[in-house]
């Protein structure tokens, strides 16, 4: 099965959204915001340590979804990571959250109530 492709380069539209939205680019987010290098943040992904969790955010060229540094999902290949400082800007650049360690569900972006109460 070949691997899904999409119409335009995520990383591409990652970089048209952050120019039309005049959002700051994620090298400069990093600095601003205090993310890790990315040779940190790559490690922090291999590693799969959850002291990295919220700090930062990975997308997935290939796939589209964005996770957590302690993702249990299958590592994916270097050149197809992008580095993000927050999940609203993971979500800005069209990707969309992972399922399994469900990244939109950080302390300072809590569930809204209605979805809170249908999990109890």
């Amino acid at each position: 099965m070949k691997p899904r492709r999409f119409p335009l380069d995520i990383e591409e539209r990652a970089h048209q959204r952050a120019r039309e939205d005049s959002v700051v680019s994620v090298q400069e987010e990093k600095q601003v915001c205090g993310m890790p290098e990315p040779e940190r943040c790559w490690e922090a992904i291999r590693r799969g340590g959850r002291s990295y969790d919220g700090r930062f955010f990975y997308g997935v060229k290939t796939t589209g979804i964005y996770c957590r540094p302690s993702c249990p999902s299958r590592i994916p290949l270097r050149q197809n990571v992008i580095f993000f400082a927050s999940a609203r800007d993971a979500e800005r650049a069209g990707f969309r959250a992972c399922l399994r360690c469900r990244p939109q569900l950080t302390p300072d972006n809590p569930l809204p109530a209605p979805a809170a109460i249908r999990l109890i």
